[in-house]
């Protein structure tokens, strides 16, 4: 944040001040909403560095308590929105956990088994079927 050379642009004791005024409103907004220290203290940083940005930005804001408590909302929302993400993940990973074994693993290594025992002439002599396609009649003709 500069000193305020531009137009609406507020110099950093005007933010500074505004900042010691809004601080407790906006903590205990949170605080009072979230009911934990640590996640109100964090949307408080995050909602400050929005105020901050959305200044440098050159987007003209009231320093006031009204507009940060607004700002203060939209964090809000937006940590709630990810802590539902977050907790419908860890859901669904707990509801389907990853299978030990991977079926087509397992089908892959039968069928290497198979060609193995194939190169070593285990199964000479035998018919292999593939079950896919239908038995072509002896008396076909193509």
């Amino acid at each position: 944040m500069s000193e305020g050379t531009g137009a609406g642009e507020p110099d950093r004791a005007a933010f500074l001040a505004f900042y010691q005024e809004a601080v407790p409103e906006v903590y205990g907004y949170f605080l009072h909403r979230c009911g934990d220290s640590t996640t109100a203290e964090d949307l408080t940083s995050e909602t400050f560095l929005a105020a901050v940005r959305n200044i440098e930005d050159g987007r003209p804001a009231p320093l006031d308590v009204p507009w940060v408590i607004g700002v203060a909302r939209h964090k809000l929302a937006d940590h709630w929105r990810r802590r539902a993400r977050d907790d419908r993940l860890r859901d669904a990973l707990e509801q389907d956990p990853v299978p030990d074994e991977d079926p087509w693993d397992v089908r892959l290594d039968q069928l290497r088994t198979t060609m193995d025992r194939l190169a070593a002439g285990e199964l000479a002599g035998k018919v292999m079927v593939c079950p896919t396609v239908a038995p072509v009649s002896s008396g076909a003709t193509a």
